[in-house]
């Protein structure tokens, strides 16, 4: 066996490994699913999405689906491994490029320099392939490494929102879609499932994964979503606005302040219930901006230029 077959061997079986794994958990995802919605009863929504009211900065309200999961053990593990084999790819990608200009390390391997050449290739491929799918769905690998569970539970809550109307193309007519324009069934389904795998990219980028707070104090649960705090409810069994129900205009919060404001007991129950006037803005570290700039496909490709470049030369 020669050494670039011991390569693509071993990058075979850790990503086989891992993507097993990971199919594994899916199925004890859904498993999980499965047996909970018979024993739900009056509640058929345990695990489902709920709807949750958006309140947007310009005034008008629209419905929103929220979906709770909790984080465990295996899924975490699960999610660390994917981001390790993609590192340690660019290690050993970049250590098989740095071993082509010692002849020795080559003898020492018991190969020659097409042997390392040829395992610079193949880690070479497999790191900027884990790369771009890792950033584009890295959100996605995420949520389905979690569990679902009821709002109650959960530690996280993932917002949805409505594809807007302009990228909507459901109702647009395709090949094969009107009765005088007949597409063979096999080209009809092809579309099909390219059309469905267009939509779920699409919904990928309309989501948003929220971590719950939990107060210490009080044990509430909120979430924060573009600055207005929702807070779970127990009687909805889902997190609402906290605010909902206290409608106050300009005029009734100027006679207010002309009084003095409200009395200190009212206004610890609101701060209590919809939380401090104020707005946190978590600053990312260097290390967090330095990730969130080069996490981009067009990133990705120089790399690979740059990486092409380099191998030509070797």
């Amino acid at each position: 066996m020669t050494f670039i077959a011991w390569v693509l061997f071993a990058w075979l079986l850790t990503l086989g490994l891992l993507g097993l794994s990971t199919c594994a958990f899916i199925v004890y995802r859904r498993r999980i699913v499965a047996i909970a919605r018979p024993s739900q009863g009056k509640r058929p929504r345990l695990y489902g999405p709920r709807e949750v009211a958006f309140h947007a900065a310009e005034g008008c309200s629209k419905s929103l689906i929220q979906r709770s999961f909790r984080q465990c053990l295996f899924g975490r593990v699960l999610t660390a491994a994917w981001v390790v084999v993609m590192v340690v790819a660019f290690i050993v990608m970049a250590s098989f490029a740095v071993c082509t200009y010692f002849p020795e390390v080559a003898q020492a391997f018991g190969t020659d320099w097409d042997g390392i050449a040829g395992a610079f290739i193949i880690s070479f491929a497999i790191f900027h392939a884990m790369a771009i799918l890792l950033i584009e769905f890295y959100g996605t690998l995420v949520v389905t490494l979690m569990l679902p569970c009821s709002p109650a539970e959960a530690s996280h809550l993932l917002i949805e929102e409505a594809v807007l109307v302009a990228l909507d193309e459901s109702g647009l007519a395709g090949p094969g879609d009107t009765g005088d324009e007949a597409a063979p069934s096999l080209l009809s389904r092809f579309l099909a499932a390219f059309n469905r795998l267009v939509a779920g990219y699409r919904r990928t980028r309309c989501r948003t994964l929220l971590r719950v707070h939990l107060d210490q104090k009080n044990g509430a649960k909120s979430v924060a979503y573009t600055c207005v705090r929702y807070r779970y409810d127990a009687v909805e069994d889902s997190f609402v606005p906290a605010a909902e129900g206290i409608k106050v205009s300009p005029s009734i919060a100027r006679r207010r302040l002309l009084r003095g404001g409200l009395a200190h007991d009212e206004c610890a129950r609101l701060q209590r219930l919809i939380g401090s006037n104020e707005i946190t803005v978590q600053l990312p570290t260097v290390f967090q901006s330095l990730v969130a700039e080069f996490s981009s496909v067009f990133y990705v490709i120089q790399s690979m230029g740059c990486w092409v470049d380099l191998g030509y030369y070797l």
